[in-house]
């Protein structure tokens, strides 16, 4: 018999899964230090480099030479040193803010310093949606914007604010409590409380399902998460509400994960595409009697009203600003200006090209609707959470590809929404202590 073809045994597998996330941790703490000499002032970044590459070096050492002797311990110091290494991408987050606050120096992404000018004209009984942001923070720091590292243009976001109200919502408890306790506001503070629980969800969802930390360290110690960070981009907003939602429904909590999925409904755009994988899981758990009707309808009726809070009182204040800037603007037929063609994917094909003209919501529509029917009948039959994360992320996947602009946010989105699908498969699995074989050194 050929041992090549015989399973691998409790042991090998556990090697090669601390082998992997060893190696993963590796390669994306090098990629962090690099980006940090970019990012980080002198000498801060000295201590954090250091640091970032003892705990790598620790981390490896600790995962490929004591696995054997102590399995158990020595996946607590791999976790403990995980974490350290999560603190350091906060401490270097957090001394940026304090350097550009106290300089002046606001380079972060346009979004967050609209969201900023968006919540002082609410302050000061102005629609967002209706007004122009050629004053304020974006004017100042934004105005010009470089768009596939060509030439600098006009900022076309100076004329349409994109976000849904959701956003507005978050930079409201941005402005009523970091302001007090801090002296200045920065949407990045809830970011990072957010980047802190996803973090945290991810480490619990595969806590007794495996040893290997793969996973969340994918997720966590992505370097373009953690530039994105830095920047202070919206997406880990939607991240962390989708995220969190999904562990709800799984818990059947359903109230509350109505209330999480309305919060991302109101949030960002692209979580309308969970909407009816999402609905088709509800419908299919309840006709296979895994859920009632009562638990379905009280998770829609939340996420609706949530949704609807935040979102109607900006449509009933001027439904056609509204409609031009959060719909219309994105898919490239607004009134004045359009989102410029960008990105990564079907787009790029064009942008040289300077049709601005090409109806890419159509290709997005076809690719999307085709992705939920094939997905749609599969959730149907089986009635699987995991079908409807695993659905949406794929439709996402396609309807971004062929939009307007597949921006390197979106490639992170796609990327990040993959590994918590894969975390969420993970999860569903039985704790492997009841499946691995324990070794003698465990006995010990």
């Amino acid at each position: 018999m050929n041992d090549s073809n015989a399973p691998q045994s409790a042991e090998q597998s556990f090697l090669n899964g601390v082998a992997l996330d060893a190696a993963a941790l590796f390669l994306c703490v090098m990629n962090a230090v690099i980006n940090a000499q970019l990012i980080l002032p002198k000498p801060l970044v000295w201590y954090i480099q250091a640091t970032q590459v003892l705990i790598a070096i620790l981390y490896v050492s600790v995962s490929l030479l004591f696995w054997s002797r102590n399995p158990r311990r020595a996946a607590t110091v791999r976790r403990i040193l995980f974490f350290i290494l999560i603190g350091t991408v906060l401490v270097s987050v957090f001394s940026v803010m304090y350097v550009q606050h106290n300089t002046g120096n606001l380079e972060i992404h346009d979004g967050a310093l609209q969201t900023q000018d968006a919540v002082t004209m609410l302050e000061q009984k102005q629609n967002p949606y209706a007004a122009s942001f050629t004053k304020g923070l974006m004017a100042e720091h934004a105005y010009f914007v470089h768009i596939d590292n060509g030439d600098p243009i006009r900022n076309p976001a100076l004329e349409h604010f994109i976000y849904l109200p959701g956003i507005l919502a978050f930079g409201e408890i941005s402005h009523w409590i970091v302001r007090p306790l801090l002296g200045f506001e920065d949407l990045r503070f809830l970011l990072i409380a957010m980047y802190v629980v996803m973090t945290l969800l991810l480490v619990f969802m595969v806590w007794k399902r495996t040893d290997s930390l793969l996973l969340p360290i994918c997720f966590s110690l992505n370097p373009f998460l953690i530039y994105m960070l830095f920047e202070g981009r919206n997406d880990i907003l939607f991240l962390g509400l989708c995220l969190l939602s999904i562990v709800a429904m799984a818990k059947r909590q359903h109230i509350i994960a109505g209330i999480l999925f309305g919060c991302t409904l109101a949030v960002k755009q692209f979580a309308w595409v969970f909407l009816p994988f999402i609905i088709l899981y509800y419908v299919a758990a309840v006709r296979r009697k895994n859920l009632t009707w009562m638990q379905g309808l009280l998770f829609v009726c939340a996420a609706v009203c949530m949704s609807a809070a935040c979102i109607l009182p900006f449509f009933f204040w001027d439904a056609h600003a509204f409609i031009d800037d959060a719909l219309l603007y994105a898919l490239g037929i607004a009134q004045q200006g359009n989102y410029p063609i960008s990105g990564f994917g079907f787009s790029s094909l064009f942008a040289a090209s300077g049709n601005q003209g090409f109806p890419f919501w159509i290709l997005s529509g076809i690719s999307g609707i085709t992705v939920c029917v094939l997905y749609g009948i599969r959730i149907f039959r089986h009635g699987r959470l995991s079908d409807a994360v695993v659905g949406a992320t794929v439709c996402m996947a396609f309807i971004l590809f062929f939009s307007r602009f597949l921006n390197n946010n979106y490639l992170l989105l796609i990327s990040q929404l993959v590994i918590i699908s894969f975390a969420f498969l993970v999860w569903q699995q039985p704790p492997y202590l009841k499946e691995r074989r324990i070794l003698p050194e465990e006995r010990r």
